[in-house]
């Protein structure tokens, strides 16, 4: 790639990171969603990045459950225990569904600066994560 090609691109990226970063600025965690935690899917590195790979939320407690959607990589999981080898999670958006345990494991922060991870309600309106 030119140099003028990786100039343009950086400007490119740069231009429209701006925005994004100030709305990521402006929203903040109103309250703590009591009952959920932090939960990570319990799987390598590889299959996280792989696109072909997705964690189904389901709308009940059993495998044969209507598709709600896919899981991100850290999910918001009640703390209640599993039904039928199902957690109830809540999706970004606030629509409950489940998720086998099996594609679960404790949230650990990557960076190791013991930063903790707290599911959230945002200012925005959705569920999210407060990371402190």
């Amino acid at each position: 790639m030119s140099l003028k090609r990786i100039i343009v691109s950086t400007i490119i990226a740069a231009t429209c990171a701006i925005p994004l970063a100030a709305h990521a600025q402006n929203l903040t965690a109103l309250h703590p969603l009591i009952g959920y935690e932090c939960m990570a899917l319990n799987l390598s590195q590889q299959q996280l990045m792989d696109p072909s790979i997705h964690v189904p939320i389901v709308n009940g407690p059993n495998a044969s459950a209507p598709l709600v959607g896919y899981a991100s990589a850290t999910v918001i999981a009640s703390v209640s225990p599993p039904t039928n080898g199902f957690r109830r999670v809540l999706r970004l958006d606030g629509v409950p569904g489940w998720i086998e345990t099996k594609y679960l494991k404790p949230w650990v922060n990557p960076g190791g600066n013991g930063q903790r991870c707290i599911p959230s309600a945002m200012s925005n309106g959705r569920d999210g994560f407060n990371f402190q």
